[in-house]
C-alpha cells in the first residue's frame, strides 16, 4: 500500500475511532449521519470532490472537441452518394428538384411551393397559388425560349389569372453561362419568361424566377430571386413529413427523399 493510501486510510479510520468515542450512546442511525458529516468537512473528500470536478471537466472539454471536428461532422451527417463518390450534376438534382414539386408527382409539390412563395416574400402569389386545383399545375423540364433554356418551368393552365415560376439551378461554382449575345444567361430567361407569360396572358404579378445556387449567388438578372441549395432543402426538409399518407409514396419512400435533400452531397 503506498504512503498516499496508507494516509487516506489513517484519515478515515481516526474519523471513525474519535467519533465512536465521543458520541457511544447515540444510535446508530445518527452515528452513520455524524460519520458522514464529519467525512465530508475533512481534507480527502474535498480532495476527491477536486479530482472529480477535473475529470468531468477533462470529459466535458473532450467531448466538445470532438464535436468540432470532421469526424463527428461526417458521422452525424452519413449518406450514402459522397461514400460511392457519385458525382453531382445539374441535370440530376433539376430533375430530382422538378419531381419533388410537382403535384401530380409527388404529395409535397403545392404544399413545397407555396412555403417557396411565402419565405420569398411572394405572399400574395402564394395566396392565389392555394386555390389553384393541382390537376392544373404543370411542371416541365428544359423549356426553350427564344435565347435561353430554363432548368424548371412551374406554370398554371386556366382560362385566367395564370401563375408562372421559373427556377434555373446551379451546381459548383454557380456561375451562369455565356452567350454569343453576350448577354447574361439570367437576362436573357428573364425576357424569354416575359415571351412565355405574354402567351398564356399572365399578369406580370404573377411571375417569379428563381436563381438556385450552392451558396446564394445573386443573378445577373435583378428580376431573379437568389437562393442557395441549402435554404431550397431547408424548404422542402420541412414540408416532407415522414407519417403524411399518400397512395404515391409510402414512409420509405419519405425517408429516402429526406435523405436526398439532406445530403453532404448537394452541398
Amino acid at each position: 500500500m503506498t504512503n498516499l493510501n496508507i494516509q487516506n486510510f489513517n484519515s478515515v479510520k481516526n474519523i471513525i475511532e474519535g467519533y465512536q468515542y465521543t458520541l457511544p450512546f447515540k444510535s446508530k442511525r445518527k452515528q452513520i449521519f455524524h460519520l458522514i458529516e464529519n467525512y465530508k468537512k475533512s481534507n480527502l473528500y474535498k480532495s476527491y470532490k477536486m479530482k472529480r470536478k477535473n475529470r468531468l471537466g477533462t470529459i466535458k472539454s473532450l467531448v466538445e472537441n470532438y464535436q468540432t471536428t470532421n469526424i463527428y461532422i461526417k458521422s452525424q451527417k452519413y449518406d450514402l452518394f459522397s461514400e460511392m463518390k457519385i458525382k453531382l450534376s445539374e441535370e440530376e438534382l433539376s430533375n430530382i428538384t422538378a419531381d419533388i414539386l410537382n403535384p401530380k408527382k409527388s404529395p409535397f409539390g403545392k404544399s413545397i411551393l407555396l412555403r417557396l412563395l411565402r419565405e420569398t416574400k411572394k405572399k400574395k402569389l402564394a395566396q392565389i397559388f392555394t386555390h389553384i386545383n393541382e390537376e392544373n399545375i404543370l411542371v416541365k423540364r428544359e423549356q426553350r425560349g427564344d435565347n435561353s433554356r430554363i432548368d424548371i418551368r412551374i406554370y398554371t393552365d386556366l382560362p385566367d389569372g395564370n401563375i408562372v415560376i421559373d427556377i434555373e439551378m446551379k451546381v459548383g461554382s454557380g456561375s451562369e453561362t455565356s452567350h454569343k449575345s453576350e448577354k447574361p444567361q439570367t437576362v436573357r430567361e428573364w425576357n424569354d419568361l416575359i415571351t412565355f407569360a405574354n402567351l398564356k396572358k399572365v399578369p406580370s404579378q404573377n411571375i417569379v424566377a428563381y436563381f438556385i445556387t450552392p451558396h446564394g449567388t445573386k443573378a445577373k438578372s435583378d428580376d431573379f430571386i437568389h437562393l442557395s441549395r441549402y435554404k431550397l432543402n431547408e424548404i422542402i426538409l420541412e414540408e416532407l413529413d415522414p407519417t403524411k399518407k399518400s397512395n404515391m409514396i409510402d414512409r420509405d419512400g419519405v425517408s429516402a427523399c429526406r435523405h436526398f435533400f439532406s445530403s453532404r452531397w448537394l452541398f
